[in-house]
């Protein structure tokens, strides 16, 4: 359970406090919303595009009738290019949330500067919360951003190329760099997870 709501009297309490609590909050959501995405939509997608592949027809397969082969060649390229059509839908979604991400961090940027100008270049001598000087929440905020931005350019290029792979090994591949997210550290999540219980969503263990 989140711990309780700052009283009105904390620095967590003022507007810039009640901002940075909303955007850790919102940082949480918007990854929620990203892995459930990847994984439960476009997984199943990306599964199919990938399979496509290993199902195409070789050369010495053998069809009853030139006819039912072009029939069945025909309805397999036609779920393969709905498959992709939805799997790009997944992409826009994504690039979307990556939009959400961007302004959170600009957000975070504003609260910094906003304290450097009201405290005559300098940082506050408190803390909002724990301990974390405001800027650390700008640093983890940036941080997650460039990591999902370079999930994004990664998975635009498994889109374009998942279904013209050369080689059916090469489709599983592409499946795999889809459900694993290399970019986004243990770091970065560990930072999240700090910067959620630093702001009282968490409760200190």
């Amino acid at each position: 359970m989140a711990s309780p709501s700052p009283s009105s009297s904390s620095p967590a309490a003022s507007p810039s406090g009640r901002k940075v609590r909303d955007v850790a909050a919102d940082w949480h959501n918007a990854i929620a919303k990203w892995d459930r995405l990847v994984v439960d939509s476009g997984l199943a997608l990306a599964s199919r595009v990938a399979n496509s592949r290993l199902a195409a027809p070789k050369e010495d397969d053998s069809a009853p009738t030139a006819e039912a082969a072009s029939a069945a060649e025909s309805t397999r390229s036609q779920e393969l290019e709905r498959d992709c059509d939805q799997l790009i839908e997944v992409w826009e979604k994504l690039r979307g949330l990556l939009q959400t991400m961007e302004k959170l961090t600009s957000t975070l940027q504003a609260v910094c500067d906003l304290e450097w100008y009201q405290n005559k270049q300098a940082w506050r001598p408190t803390p909002l919360f724990r301990s974390w000087p405001t800027t650390t929440f700008y640093e983890v905020s940036a941080q997650l951003q460039a990591q999902y931005s370079e999930e994004l350019r990664l998975r635009r290029v498994l889109v374009a190329e998942m279904a013209h792979a050369p080689s059916p090994n090469l489709s599983m591949v592409y499946l795999s760099a889809w459900l694993h997210q290399p970019y986004v550290t243990d770091a970065a999540k560990l930072a999240l997870e700090a910067m959620l219980t630093e702001t009282g969503h968490r409760d200190i263990p």
